[in-house]
């Protein structure tokens, strides 16, 4: 009886052990996914303020899961008391200290045993959602070879989906089953603020962190207000901490630091411009990449720890900042769907390592590298917008039913639609938008052949159908949804080939056919015939050209598809013509 005595205390042992690898391995190791699906599940199971949802599987199998911590047990919108704050990790998989460090937090939150002051108490203000990993199958990739610069773990995943998706390019077209799985749920819950952490790339300097808020001129200008409040408190703690931090730049000259630095602008592709357009204050976590990895840790939690204070401080305001965003999109008539950098700096005091490039025998050409020595460079720094691509706030958008693929995204994201009234097909005067000069890149990004084109607006008769959609973008989604359905904007569903097929020409005109049939054309219409003289005499080129001769006529006539590089996607600016398609009829 000795042996089931001690194999229970051993047991019963394990099972109160909430120290995760990176502790027992001294930072050295993170643990394999399983780890973080059974801390989870144990937490669960250990108290009734911890929840696991499943969001779905992963395209290998894996479950996605999301940990919630909550006083109260229903965190849905419009129906929780306190705002909740999403902790995102793991989208890039071999950036991993956020997942480890959001679990010690959750701990430290939830267990009484390991309740750090005051910790606790953060739940009677806020709730708290943990995506410990996001890019499962590619966390499960570790190898010691993944992340050829970044100092540690000795084993780390990698950087994309087993699909090969940077889930961090996937907001807007959402090709992904992991960004469909979480999507589904943010559609679901809306959180009101959110986190993501990652390691950066790039040179060496003193900075452990780098992050990213953003405040641009896309967004609502209520929430550009709170989150300029958040980084006034956070960042100069964690200066204070010992988090020596500066914003993410992007235009950088590693071995001139002196030539300025320049804060760039993320669209709503990447994560934390796709919930900027949610009305929801974001955060970009970047430490660096050749800190160790209890440094990046450290840093990782103490800034989402600090995110958690502010949100429970901020509790009231926040939720009150989000819902006048949401009316605010009634009161608007212009947008911008774009940002840039203005010509305006300001002094920066940039805190480097001196540079020490040297003459590779390899490549022939200067590697960087830095000394140990401390030292800083006066500089500028350009970190203010200037707004690009005003477009016009229409009353509504009419989706054709027949474009699959635009209406499943619109309703994966949330966006709220409405069926036209009309019971037969109805032909209505609008203006459509008409594409041409119309290219392709050679290669694939993101999986998807992305078109370039130039945009026109023309008068055209467009066909309602029974089951078409309109949306209003005067809804609190309004600024994405003109994101996705505006052909300027940089992440729109058109820009990203979610529309390919309308550039595709499908019926043509044999030489024997279109011959008689030009003649015709020439014949009965002396403008046309005077059009087309001119074209002889002033393109030499097109005069030499049979077929492009023939062509010309092809296109003018009735037989020509009338809907090649025509975006479907009608906006309406007509009151009256709304209220028609919405009245049954």
């Amino acid at each position: 009886m000795i042996w089931p005595i001690a194999f229970s205390a051993v047991l019963s042992a394990q099972q109160n052990d909430w120290t995760l690898t990176y502790e027992k391995t001294n930072f050295a190791e993170t643990g394999r996914y399983q780890e973080a699906l059974d801390f989870c599940r144990r937490l669960d199971a250990a108290s009734p303020n911890a929840t696991v949802l499943e969001l779905g599987n992963s395209p290998e199998g894996r479950p996605m899961i999301m940990l919630v911590l909550s006083k109260d047990k229903n965190w849905k919108m419009g129906e929780r008391k306190k705002p909740l704050v999403y902790l995102q990790n793991g989208i890039h998989s071999g950036e991993i200290e956020g997942k480890d460090a959001c679990l010690a937090l959750a701990r430290e939150i939830i267990l009484p045993n390991r309740e750090k002051p005051g910790m606790r108490a953060l739940l009677d203000k806020i709730d708290i959602a943990i995506l410990p990993v996001f890019s499962v199958d590619a966390h499960e990739r570790m190898t010691p070879y993944n992340r050829i610069n970044q100092n540690g773990p000795t084993e780390m995943g990698w950087r994309a989906t087993a699909q090969n998706f940077n889930l961090n390019r996937d907001y807007i077209k959402a090709d992904s089953l992991e960004m469909q799985n979480l999507l589904n749920w943010v559609k679901d819950y809306d959180p009101d603020f959110m986190v993501d952490n990652h390691t950066t790339d790039g040179g060496d300097w003193q900075y452990a962190l780098q992050y990213d808020v953003p405040r641009y001129p896309t967004m609502d200008e209520g929430i550009r207000s709170l989150s300029q409040n958040f980084v006034d408190f956070a960042m100069p703690k964690m200066d204070v901490m010992g988090h020596l931090n500066c914003p993410y730049f992007g235009g950088f000259d590693q071995r001139n630091p002196s030539r300025g630095l320049t804060i760039g602008w993320f669209g709503p592709r990447y994560s934390t411009g796709y919930f900027a357009l949610r009305n929801t204050p974001s955060l970009l976590v970047e430490t660096h990449v050749l800190k160790d990895y209890r440094t990046r840790w450290q840093a990782t939690y103490d800034l989402n720890q600090l995110v958690l204070e502010w949100c429970a401080a901020n509790a009231e305001q926040l939720v009150k900042s989000r819902a006048e965003a949401g009316k605010a999109m009634g009161e608007t008539t212009d947008v911008s769907l774009g940002a840039r950098n203005t010509r305006d700096s300001e002094p920066f005091v940039f805190k480097g390592l001196v540079y020490d490039g040297y003459q590779s025998e390899v490549s022939g050409g200067e590697i960087p590298r830095w000394t140990r020595e401390k030292i800083d460079i006066p500089t500028t720094i350009r970190e203010k917008y200037e707004g690009t691509l005003e477009t016009r706030l229409p009353v509504a958008y009419l989706i054709p039913r027949a474009q699959i693929e635009v209406v499943s995204r619109l309703k994966l994201h949330g966006v709220k639609m409405t069926e036209v009234g009309v019971s037969n097909p109805t032909t209505i005067d609008l203006p459509v938008t008409k594409f041409s000069n119309v290219t392709f890149a050679t290669s694939p990004f993101e999986g998807r052949f992305q078109p370039r084109f130039q945009s026109a607006t023309d008068e055209g008769k467009v066909k309602v159908h029974p089951g078409d959609y309109l949306v209003d973008p005067h809804q609190p989604l309004g600024r994405l949804i003109m994101h996705m359905l505006e052909p300027s904007a940089t992440d729109s569903f058109v820009n990203w080939g979610l529309l390919n097929p309308i550039f595709e020409e499908k019926e043509y005109a044999e030489a024997y056919a279109m011959e008689p049939y030009a003649k015709k054309m020439l014949a009965e219409d002396p403008e046309l015939k005077a059009e087309f003289e001119k074209k002889l005499a002033e393109d030499e080129e097109f005069a030499k050209s049979p077929g492009a001769r023939l062509r010309w006529f092809y296109e003018r006539s009735p037989y020509f598809d009338r809907w090649l590089n025509v975006y479907p996607v009608v906006p309406i600016y007509s009151r009256p013509v709304v209220d028609f398609l919405i009245r049954k009829n």
